[in-house]
């Protein structure tokens, strides 16, 4: 259970981490041309050695582009006063139900737009404080949580970039044990290296003080519902158990959420954590409400995620509807048609990462 439990850590470390940066590093190559570290890396003894004195333990570099600041993106805005939606899906008997799509609380957040972090922090904190909103919380927490990963000192960055250069090893420090080991010709040296150096001056203007209490602005962030918040709950909380996660699906749906992050909304959970049988009526009922919620919009627009988008959706959707018999099957698709039609909350999900992509305004 202990080892799980790591392993959960090491995961979501990692996870989180990376997601912080790679709208970053992708803005940073997209921008210039730079040489990979991992080409210098495996060219022999003498590259390694040119490649380490290049780094100093005077000082942290700034990547390459980072002292651009985006500009404020009208797209994102005008993606924003689209929203809520109303468009007719239909489902597999031809039965036509009309879904109003909308956003989610984080969507709504100040956009992150430069390097230096500590003053969107400060916009978060003063939303969760006065207006109780959990997606902000969350977002102090999410930030901090990178800052704690991220190099603290000039003398630590170059310690761990040291290390990586010369083993391979990327090591997390919310899991002390975990490493990443990095294959010699992979390109990942560089894109490390540029996420410690970006992490270290996004993080700088933070105190070691504030990034303490990350601990608490997760709990906080739970207690003003946030639905990221409760999904994380599930890796960080010493006290988790598997009635939380029962309970979170229970109530996400029922405050709208449609999740596609491949544990689609289904009593299967609550039922195992019961002791109850698994309802596979019930469970196919919900997977394919997403489902058709899901195609329903992606019919409407173009993505570079609908590839992605089309996998997720079919994701317990086909293992439930394979236990069914025909006339299951228009039961499920019954219930599936109340669930939307009773819910009056429905439907909130990633639809902005939807229509803007993956850039760094449309981040799921």
């Amino acid at each position: 259970m202990q080892a799980n439990k790591q392993s959960n850590y090491f995961l979501n470390g990692l996870f989180v981490l990376l997601v912080s940066t790679v709208a970053l590093i992708y803005y940073y190559q997209s921008t210039q041309n730079v040489s990979s570290l991992a080409d210098k890396v495996v060219k022999g003894d003498s590259s390694r050695k040119t490649k380490l004195n290049e780094i100093s333990v005077e000082g942290v570099p700034l990547p390459p582009s980072s002292g651009s600041v985006w500009p404020v993106d009208l797209e994102r805005k005008n993606a924003i006063n689209s929203f809520p939606k109303t468009i007719d899906v239909t489902f597999p008997s031809g039965e036509i139900v009309s879904v109003t799509y909308r956003l989610r609380d984080k969507d709504y957040l100040p956009v992150i737009r430069s390097l230096d972090i500590g003053i969107y922090i400060d916009q978060y904190i003063k939303l969760a404080e006065q207006e109780k909103n959990g997606a902000a919380a969350y977002e102090v927490f999410r930030a901090l949580a990178n800052c704690y990963e991220a190099p603290r000192s000039s003398e630590e960055y170059y310690s761990r970039a040291k290390e990586l250069l010369e083993t391979g090893k990327y090591r997390f420090r919310k899991a002390e044990k975990s490493v990443w080991l990095v294959e010699p010709d992979s390109n990942e040296y560089q894109n490390l290296i540029y996420s410690m150096q970006a992490e270290f001056h996004r993080c700088r203007n933070v105190s070691d003080q504030l990034i303490s209490e990350r601990q608490a602005w997760l709990e906080r962030a739970v207690e003003f519902n946030s639905l990221s918040a409760l999904i994380s709950s599930r890796f960080y909380s010493e006290r988790y158990d598997s009635r939380d996660e029962a309970h979170f699906y229970k109530n996400a749906w029922n405050a709208g959420y449609v999740i596609i992050d491949g544990k689609l909304i289904n009593d299967d959970v609550s039922r195992r954590a019961s002791g109850r049988a698994s309802d596979p009526i019930r469970n196919y009922a919900y997977s394919l409400a997403t489902k058709t919620i899901i195609d329903g919009y992606l019919e409407k627009i173009e993505t570079p995620n609908e590839p992605l988008l089309r996998t997720l959706g079919l994701i317990n959707y086909t293992s439930y509807s394979s236990r069914l018999s025909p006339d299951d099957l228009l039961k499920a698709e019954n219930l599936a048609i109340e669930l939307i039609r009773n819910n009056e909350n429905c439907c909130k999900g990633p639809w902005l990462w939807f229509e803007l992509g993956n850039g760094p305004y449309g981040q799921y």
